[in-house]
């Protein structure tokens, strides 16, 4: 009997199917298998969302706009001259690079910290059309708290005057053509904002010539530019108040 037992172990009883059994028995079993890979995954999601929190809260949401930036920036402690930017040794000239810088600090007039600023200066020569060049500088990598003041910020352009030396242009300074910047700030992606504009001072680093920097909005630099050019063609069409101020200097 039990080998009638033995031989009929694996023999299809009343219709039932052994190996169609076990085909849904590993079908069953086969999902707890990858439990491994499904908490990996969930894992990996969580975290990619405690990421997006931390990044809309910790930059998203302290990013201000350039305009209410502006606001909250008061500039003082203001200083520009003209500093030698590199030196030049070409077959056709050898000298020096004079190149205008502003120098500046800034308070926090706000409610709220000033953190990462980009800070774009951009130098114009008087009646020039072009710019003559760009400084950027990104300030306040320390939060500034509200009513605290940073460190000196400088803004130096990457162009400007060919000179054998300092003094050799100080001496021969007919053609200096005024130079003003215009100073923009923005945060995180936005798009700039006017902060101020001022003339960068006729004073060469180290030799001391004219020591002046107008603090003005930009409308009213516009208006002494054009009191200026009309001022000058007004003594050009009159040569006796030409003459009267050449005798005044010399006297």
């Amino acid at each position: 009997m039990n080998d009638q037992l033995k031989t009929n172990k694996n023999t299809p009883v009343d219709g039932y199917d052994m190996e169609k059994d076990e085909l849904n028995i590993e079908q069953y079993i086969q999902p707890r298998r990858y439990q491994s890979k499904f908490w990996t995954w969930l894992i990996l999601g969580v975290i990619f969302v405690l990421l997006a929190v931390v990044y809309k809260v910790w930059i998203l949401d302290n990013v201000i706009p350039p305009d209410e930036v502006a606001a909250m920036m008061k500039v003082f402690d203001i200083n520009s001259h003209w500093v030698e930017g590199e030196k030049i040794d070409t077959p056709d000239f050898k000298g020096i690079l004079l190149v205008p810088e502003i120098s500046f600090r800034v308070r926090n007039i706000g409610k709220r910290n000033l953190h990462y600023v980009n800070i774009l200066g951009v130098f114009w020569l008087l009646n020039k059309p072009d710019s003559l060049g760009q400084s950027m500088f990104t300030a306040f990598r320390d939060p500034v708290r509200p009513g605290g003041e940073s460190g000196t910020i400088r803004l130096r352009c990457e162009h400007g005057y060919r000179a054998t030396s300092k003094k050799a242009f100080a001496q021969n300074k007919k053609d200096w053509l005024s130079t003003r910047v215009k100073i923009l700030v923005k945060c995180g992606t936005s798009t700039y904002a006017d902060l101020a504009e001022y003339f960068i001072s006729r004073r060469i680093d180290g030799i001391p010539l004219e020591i002046k920097v107008i603090d003005a909005p930009a409308s009213q630099i516009n208006q002494m530019l054009d009191d200026g050019k009309k001022q000058e063609k007004k003594n050009s069409e009159n040569p006796e108040n030409q003459e009267n101020k050449e005798n005044q200097e010399k006297q």
